[in-house]
């Protein structure tokens, strides 16, 4: 799913590019495996791909997410944790909003995005993949602000 949900991604990505072939847009979104082994390359014990990568970081050692017990041996995780709360609004539903301006099509985003505010309680999309939920002034979206043409006109004066 992390690479597909990636891959989704490097698509906006190259529309972007395809519709602003003069922005640098260097530092836009490189593809994950390029970004990871970048920012944690001395952490990573097996950087073959993806898989392997978030495996063998060890710069994700420390990071835990805390879990509720719900039953006998039975726990699952706290969706109150930033993991949960903070990389739909801040994350997925903004490259939503970009892929909707350009046309692209994300059906692994969508997956991502129903469940992950499901599992918060959340709406931000609508069955209809339009970015219309009830908590949608929660996230953040480009749209608001001008879209992709005014993120480049700000960024090249």
């Amino acid at each position: 799913m992390i690479q597909a949900m990636d891959d989704e991604m490097q698509l906006i990505v190259a529309a972007v590019k395809a519709r602003h072939p003069g922005w640098d847009t260097a530092n836009l979104c490189r593809p994950l495996v390029q970004c990871l082994v970048f920012h944690y390359a001395e952490l990573i014990g097996d950087p073959t791909n993806i898989f392997t990568i978030l495996r063998t970081n060890k710069g994700y050692a420390k990071h835990h997410i805390t879990y509720k017990k719900v039953g006998e041996g039975l726990v699952v995780p706290d969706v109150k944790h930033k993991f949960f709360t903070t990389d739909l609004p801040f994350g997925l539903v903004i490259y939503k909003d970009i892929a909707i301006e350009l046309g692209v099509a994300t059906p692994v985003i969508d997956e991502l995005i129903r469940w992950n505010q499901k599992m918060v309680s959340k709406e931000f999309m609508l069955a209809d993949g339009t970015l219309a939920g009830k908590n949608v002034g929660e996230a953040v979206l480009p749209s608001k602000f001008g879209g992709i043409a005014a993120a480049v006109a700000a960024a090249t004066q």
